[in-house]
């Protein structure tokens, strides 16, 4: 998007070649011009930014580009962008499309710079998810790997000298049901004192975090966990929580309610893990089972989530003020 440039120029002149301000690409930084478009040959630039060069060699090197230009006469040559992939956020619009069908992409979350992997399916994709993309990384909210308060590399919170990150409608994914206003505040709870603070209510609206142990056998080093309330506002904006139907077709095209479906779901693309939850004062089930919210709700007090372990890939329901892992979706 943008406004081309135009400067008309005499043969015996010298161009200056315009900088990268005129045009804007989402996802892409330009690197320069070239004279041919969508051409193989346009993957490195012929000019830079800034760089002189003189019209009379400007009209020999379009003339051989292929453009209809004649040394002596009046004439019009055209400059094409040259962009390589720069840091694609999740809130970037139809940031799912610039990821190629059947294969693995990077996004970064604009809230906390994270990167995270994602997959983009193609026809072959769970039934009513053609071409959308889904998250091989548990989301882990203003979570930054660091020193704790002894000196030792763990994961931290990015926000836990102020107790809680806003999230606004701008940047993050608010459930219209559940959700209200511009912003909102969840609460981080630290796993130090084992979750000392989490909410024991079934509010919907409890928007409370934490992230657990490291896992001893998964190769995520941490988890966030959330609340159903605070899932329901945690994903990127334009990004969401899976409905439980989809849930259920993820099981299904992952080979359904059996351990082959159940190791599947955590083979390398999909990288589903055995986090456990949080619940009571204490992570529970962690290394040997996996759970996963949905946006969907199965009554006042439970939400329904993806529950698999060694044996069994299910659509099971959980209680709401419990701390479960969240993938986020986009089409």
């Amino acid at each position: 998007t943008g406004t081309p440039f135009s400067e008309t120029k005499i043969q015996s002149g010298t161009l200056t070649i315009p900088g990268y301000t005129a045009f804007t690409k989402e996802g892409y930084n330009q690197i320069g011009w070239a004279l041919v478009e969508n051409s193989t040959s346009a993957t490195t630039p012929l000019y830079e930014e800034g760089q002189a060069i003189s019209i009379a060699d400007l009209i020999t090197a379009a003339s051989n580009a292929g453009q209809s230009v004649t040394p002596g006469s009046a004439g019009k040559i055209v400059l094409y962008g040259v962009w390589e992939i720069g840091t694609i956020y999740f809130q970037d619009t139809d940031s799912c499309k610039t990821i190629d069908v059947g294969t693995t992409g990077t996004l970064t979350d604009s809230r906390d710079d994270q990167e995270y992997t994602v997959y983009r399916w193609g026809s072959s994709a769970p039934s009513g998810m053609s071409n959308y993309c889904i998250m091989t990384q548990d989301l882990k909210l203003g979570m930054v790997d660091g020193p704790n308060a002894s000196g030792a590399d763990t994961t931290v919170s990015k926000v836990a000298a102020g107790g809680n990150m806003t999230l606004r409608s701008s940047d993050s994914t608010f459930d219209s049901t559940y959700t209200s206003g511009s912003s909102w505040d969840i609460t981080y709870v630290n796993s130090a004192n084992n979750g000392s603070g989490w909410s024991t209510t079934s509010s919907e609206s409890n928007k409370q975090y934490t992230y657990g142990p490291k896992p001893g056998n998964e190769a995520e080093t941490s988890h966030g966990y959330y609340s159903w309330g605070a899932a329901l506002t945690a994903c990127p904006k334009g990004w969401r929580l899976p409905t439980n139907s989809e849930y259920s077709n993820i099981a299904s095209f992952m080979g359904g309610d059996n351990a082959t479906g159940s190791s599947t779901i955590r083979n390398d693309t999909y990288n589903f893990v055995y986090g456990g939850y949080y619940w009571s004062g204490g992570w529970r089930n962690v290394g040997s089972n996996g759970y996963y919210w949905s946006s969907t709700q199965s009554s006042s007090t439970y939400g329904y989530n993806l529950y698999f372990y060694s044996s069994g890939l299910y659509a099971s329901n959980f209680v709401k003020y419990g701390g479960v892992s969240v993938r986020c979706v986009a089409q």
